[in-house]
């Protein structure tokens, strides 16, 4: 942990309620809905001090891990009626950044009357949705997701599940109570690079998950993509004065923000106007 961090007790409920059914072709109509029109950015956060991801929701149309939930959660509950829970989550060790405690994700949880649980991660790609089933735990079942940030590159995974017979204490400010369903993930390439979905509800995220995520040195950025998760727009600010801008997989800027091109920042503008409704470089400078 980092003194100059922000941190906050992760607080937690049981998921009580479900869903009778659950048509997982809706599923995957709301993860697409998701991705093409919700982007994962720290802009909303870092630039426009939104600290409430329903605000960079309602303003911007893009924000972190929590953000993209609720806007999934939002679309399931009022186009089919399916409850669903933003559940905590640990990361792969390729996305792990000093300061960050063990849970710094989140991701959503639909569950299905007594059979078990579909998980769905939007801001890690997945293309469809997994499913913990609680009458066989410990199979090994397999699933997928996109890697936006290497040339839409389709990464199998592999999972299993298990009850905690213990509570699990992860740190000073993170305990999950015992009992507690838990999914662990693997790449198949790399089966020693796991992370954990823990099937609980996770109480105000911004707080104890969204503050210590955005005070971790993170990099003003967007990531925008289509329906299918393939990478649209993918712009970084590494320094203050630097931007990287890579549209559908191509570089086409690395430089001086000063130095962009008018024609460059209109023709973007004009395709991404939802996600900057005062154009790129209001996003950017400071």
């Amino acid at each position: 942990m980092l003194s100059n961090v922000i941190y906050n007790k992760l607080q937690t409920r049981p998921i009580k309620k479900t869903n009778k059914e659950v048509n997982r072709k809706d599923l995957v109509d709301a993860m697409q809905h998701t991705y093409k029109n919700c982007s994962f950015s720290t802009i909303p956060y870092l630039k426009h001090k939104l600290f409430s991801s329903r605000k960079t929701l309602q303003t911007y149309h893009s924000g972190n891990c929590i953000a993209m939930c609720m806007f999934a959660k939002r679309y399931l509950k009022k186009k089919y009626k399916i409850k669903s829970f933003i559940i905590p989550a640990t990361i792969p060790i390729r996305y792990q950044r000093p300061g960050y405690l063990d849970i710094s994700h989140v991701a959503l949880c639909i569950p299905k009357d007594n059979k078990g649980y579909y998980i769905i991660d939007l801001a890690f790609y997945f293309i469809k949705p997994i499913f913990i089933y609680t009458n066989n735990l410990k199979k090994k079942r397999r699933g997928k997701n996109k890697n936006i940030y290497n040339n839409d590159t389709i990464e199998p995974f592999e999972f299993t599940s298990t009850k905690l017979s213990e509570k699990m204490v992860l740190n000073t400010y993170q305990t999950i109570p015992k009992d507690t369903l838990t999914c662990t993930v693997n790449y198949i390439k790399d089966i020693y690079d796991k992370w954990n979905y823990f099937i609980i509800e996770v109480i105000k995220p911004d707080e104890s998950i969204g503050k210590t995520f955005l005070s971790c040195n993170i990099p003003v950025f967007i990531t925008i993509t289509d329906h299918l998760a393939n990478l649209l727009l993918y712009i970084k600010k590494p320094t203050d004065n630097f931007v990287y801008i890579k549209y559908r997989q191509t570089e086409l800027y690395n430089g001086f923000i000063d130095n962009i091109e008018q024609s460059v920042l209109d023709k973007l503008n004009i395709i991404f106007k939802p996600f900057f409704p005062k154009g790129i470089l209001d996003a950017l400078k400071k």
